[in-house]
């Protein structure tokens, strides 16, 4: 009877099988996502300049300003809101014995979110929404700004003008941008928004 002997190294290879099959398989397995990296804590000073012109003549300036403070990559807790103005009272409806009157916030209101964009550039993304009352002669007048609240009379029921924009800018450390512009349809002055950012050191 013959006795079949297999080699050492054989037998070593077929060993191994099990062992190598199994390093495939960690090494096929997926990788695990890692979370975002946090930014180091950047604080912003976000200023807007509402501007109003009569062709050539600026009539008013009005800037607001807001602090944010980066600390991921995206915008979440990045973001800020103004908003200054009054509640203005505006009959609704009148009978025999009662009167009924519904408040209107009558000035500014402004939105905004940063996150960094790429290098040294931001994003920003933002709305501003400005209210005046305006008189009820309005359209009929020369182009002068007359929508004072002083002059306002709560018993005439008023003309609202609004102006709101939305918009998105691209934005480097001190660079001031136009990010919107448009243009008064009863007066024809012309309503421009600039906005500049500025990391504080």
């Amino acid at each position: 009877m013959r006795i079949f002997r297999v080699p050492l190294v054989v037998l070593l290879a077929l060993l191994s099988v099990p062992s190598v099959h199994s390093q495939e398989k960690e090494t096929a397995a997926p990788a695990q996502p890692q979370p975002a990296a946090a930014l180091p804590q950047t604080p912003l000073k976000i200023q807007f300049l509402l501007e109003e012109y009569d062709g050539a003549k600026k009539i008013s300036s009005m800037p607001y300003t807001m602090s944010l403070t980066l600390s991921h990559s995206d915008h979440r807790d990045s973001l800020g809101s103004l908003k200054a103005g009054v509640r203005f009272p505006v009959t609704v409806s009148t009978d025999r014995n009662t009167t009924q009157q519904q408040y209107i916030d009558i000035g500014t209101s402004i939105n905004c979110w940063v996150w960094l964009w790429s290098g040294d550039r931001y994003l920003l993304s933002g709305d501003v929404e400005e209210s005046l009352l305006a008189p009820r002669n309005a359209a009929s007048e020369s182009k002068e700004k007359d929508a004072n609240l002083a002059d306002a009379n709560p018993s005439v029921e008023p003309l609202i003008r609004q102006t709101r924009g939305s918009f998105i800018v691209a934005l480097r450390d001190g660079q001031p941008q136009e990010a919107a512009s448009l243009t008064d349809p009863i007066t024809g002055h012309v309503i421009k928004v600039q906005v500049t950012l500025t990391v504080m050191k």
